[in-house]
């Protein structure tokens, strides 16, 4: 049955069942460099389209029922990747909710190849478990003592992060150069085992966690980055001393226990 003209004409009608405004953890604004954006489910998977203005749409489609499983990456580790799991509307409630319901912002955390700035304050540092780098580790910076959080990072499959730390991290007269931070490490509480056997050569993102999203329209710190994934667990943590507008590396591996 036609909604908008008579019978006689061949109707399309698209709706809107996700829109995408995928956010930058350190500058805060939208993302202009490319991501890619698909959908779970039977291969091939479902693109989720790029317009010019760096918003991805995601339209009503029959493969779609009460949730779908969203990867976000980048090709050139610019940002760490995420999968999603996010509650739908119905066509039918979506005609009574506002549009913003229908809108998602997640964040996205600096990669290896992430373009920091000359000014910016933070570390490239690597985590390991039983010898081997752990993938899609969680980090956290405070201030020691108890201290306000100044800094998140997300890690990718190789155990590398990039933690860079809020502009400024505390009140510029409180500190010295350089000044502690403590450095917290998350993780799986038990190393994932793949299905088969081929599966990490078939899907590379096979291990990373699918942190679900609130319901549409609630706040969303998981969206944020905010919170960690359902199984992870605090690891190694460790004073590292940071210097005002310089990016460390080389410091010694944290290792997971």
């Amino acid at each position: 049955m036609n909604v908008f003209v008579p019978a006689p004409y061949l109707e399309r009608v698209t709706r809107l069942a996700l829109g995408f405004e995928p956010l930058d953890a350190v500058l805060g604004g939208r993302l202009a460099h490319p991501v890619r954006m698909e959908v779970e489910g039977a291969l091939p998977r479902v693109k989720i389209d790029r317009h010019d203005s760096c918003l991805h749409v995601l339209l009503y489609q029959p493969s779609l029922a009460d949730e779908a499983v969203v990867r976000i990456r980048t090709r050139d580790l610019m940002y760490a990747p995420r999968r999603l799991r996010i509650p739908l509307l119905t066509v039918e409630e979506a005609e009574t909710r506002p549009y913003t319901h229908r809108v998602r912002r997640p964040v996205l955390f600096p990669g290896a190849a992430y373009d920091a700035t000359g000014g910016s304050t933070g570390l490239r540092g690597r985590v390991m478990r039983d010898g081997s780098p752990m993938r899609w580790a969680r980090v956290e910076a405070r201030l020691p003592g108890g201290g306000p959080l100044i800094g998140r990072a997300h890690g990718d499959a190789r155990g590398e992060f990039l933690l860079l730390l809020a502009s400024p991290p505390a009140p510029a007269p409180e500190l010295t150069d350089p000044f502690d931070v403590q450095v917290a490490v998350f993780g799986p509480a038990d190393a994932p085992e793949p299905g088969t056997p081929d599966l990490p050569s078939r899907d590379d993102l096979w291990d990373l966690p699918v942190e679900t999203l609130a319901a549409p329209g609630d706040p969303d710190p998981t969206a944020a980055g905010e919170t960690l994934p359902d199984d992870y667990v605090e690891g190694p943590s460790r004073v590292v001393p940071f210097r005002l507008g310089r990016v460390l590396s080389g410091v010694d591996d944290f290792e997971f226990v």
